[in-house]
């Protein structure tokens, strides 16, 4: 059995040990913070006379760390009246490949109202803007009216062209994924010290909004999304999709006899 005496030490050492540790759990509390609290610079986007603030995170290329860092750059629209500063509605671009910081200006008109008591919190995803930009230069203007689209075996043609992109990109496309992007959005929003996030999405902007909500449902609480790409169906068959429009809607033109006195096919 344990001696008075000895219990009595025992306890005197952890009152004396007790406030380095202390110390030491809140120095690494506050350099963990130091490490993931990125810094804010004033910004401004183009159309948009309010100043913003701009900032960027190391997000990992993949969970390889042999592919190294890339730089995710973020801008945030400040709520005029920031009466919910734990809150921000996050604006996802469309394309895929559009920038949401240069579209800074379109996503303060469309979420002007929510903007009064929330951040605008706009994030390029990776492979966009200024988050490592992946793109190539396409065809001059002339070069696009001179392709005959009627004669020429366009799927042949842009199968080539993406080829030769992809060669010229030299990068592993598979790290720059909806689903890969998605830990991003979540990485800025933790960053930040966001609580929760008010999602809006246009066009495929829904798409990695869904994935988002399906990766880190905990960080939505809302979710608006406008012109809905469903998660089954390919990207690739939206184009195929606008063109069988088109063509039912001239078909439809032509049989009207009002329509097609106005707008001839010919």
């Amino acid at each position: 059995m344990m001696s008075r005496s000895n219990m009595t030490k025992i306890g005197l050492f952890k009152l004396a040990a007790l406030p380095l540790m202390m110390g030491l759990s809140s120095s690494a509390i506050a350099e963990q913070e130091n490490q993931v609290k990125p810094e804010l610079t004033p910004c401004y986007a183009k159309g948009l006379d309010d100043r913003l603030l701009c900032g960027s995170i190391k997000q990992p290329v993949s969970d390889n760390p042999a592919d190294g860092e890339i730089d995710i750059h973020f801008a945030i629209i400040p709520a005029i009246k920031p009466s919910k500063p734990d809150e921000a509605v996050l604006g996802f671009a469309g394309g895929p490949g559009q920038s949401a910081t240069e579209l800074a200006v379109i996503f303060d008109r469309n979420l002007r109202y929510a903007r009064e008591s929330r951040d605008i919190l706009l994030v390029d995803q990776r492979g966009t803007g200024k988050s490592n930009k992946l793109q190539c230069d396409g065809a001059d203007l002339i070069s696009q009216f001179e392709l005959n689209d009627l004669t020429g075996d366009m799927d042949a043609f842009a199968k080539e062209d993406t080829e030769k992109c992809k060669e010229k990109l030299n990068t592993d496309l598979t790290h720059y994924s909806t689903v890969a992007a998605a830990k991003d959005f979540e990485a800025v929003k933790e960053a930040l010290g966001y609580k929760g996030l008010h999602l809006y999405g246009v066009s495929y902007g829904t798409r990695i909004a869904q994935e988002y909500t399906r990766q880190f449902p905990s960080s939505v609480l809302t979710i608006t999304l406008d012109g809905v790409v469903p998660m089954q169906q390919s990207l690739t068959a939206i184009g195929k999709a606008i063109d069988d429009s088109m063509n039912a809607l001239l078909d439809r033109c032509e049989a009207d006899a009002n329509c097609s006195k106005k707008l001839p096919k010919s």
